[in-house]
């Protein structure tokens, strides 16, 4: 039997076995193997990014976050660095499924967080819609004081009670921009529904006050 050289050379297995260990999510076994790769293959392309996949491992028990500024941060590096990163490293679909636990993750340690409109698309609801999550999105959305009368929270839990159906997308990166882009409508229209009450509200006083007098 011939071997490939390509399928069978010693760089490409050994980064199969970091790959595999990650797609297992054992860190364990993910971070010799990734030594291994780098100690015989130093110049190897993809080491930062497994690294950075390895890293990332370690979130899933990491403790609640403390602050805005920390969820914003740990959030930033996945939409950014993790992200590109799995999805250069893994087809799409194997991509996807690898994310998910990552924004789970993220929304558990967020959920003690109290809703900052300046920080809402970090909330913990916004967090279980990218993990999938439409249930805990919903329960997290009605924690929110008063949460019918804030865009955001409102737009998360109409999303939540309309999740896309795997069928009708080509690819879940494309389910996923269809529920962003769904998002923004649901927020667009929930911020002018609130801005017409509040208008109508204001002009009612406008209206009561010189009789009032």
């Amino acid at each position: 039997m011939q071997l490939d050289i390509f399928a069978d050379s010693r760089d490409v297995m050994l980064r199969n076995d970091v790959l595999n260990a990650l797609l297992r999510r054992d860190a364990r076994a993910a971070r010799p193997a990734w030594e291994t790769l780098r100690d015989g293959y130093p110049d190897d392309g993809t080491l930062a990014a497994l690294d950075g996949l390895i890293g990332e491992l370690g979130e899933d028990a990491a403790p609640p976050f403390t602050d805005h500024q920390a969820t914003n941060a740990s959030c930033h590096r996945l939409e950014t660095e993790i992200e590109s990163a799995t999805r250069w490293l893994f087809r799409e679909a194997k991509a996807h499924a690898w994310l998910a636990p990552c924004w789970r993750s993220r929304a558990r340690r967020a959920a003690a967080l109290p809703f900052c409109a300046d920080a809402s698309d970090h909330h913990a609801a916004a967090l279980w819609l990218r993990a999938g999550d439409w249930a805990s999105a919903r329960e997290a959305v009605e924690r929110i004081e008063a949460w019918r009368r804030i865009p955001a929270p409102l737009a998360c839990h109409a999303r939540s009670a309309r999740p896309p159906a795997p069928s009708n997308c080509a690819s879940n990166r494309r389910c996923s921009a269809s529920s962003d882009a769904s998002v923004r409508r649901v927020s667009r229209s929930a911020k002018r529904r609130v801005e017409s009450h509040a208008s109508s509200v204001s002009s009612g006083h406008a209206t009561s006050s010189p009789s009032a007098r």
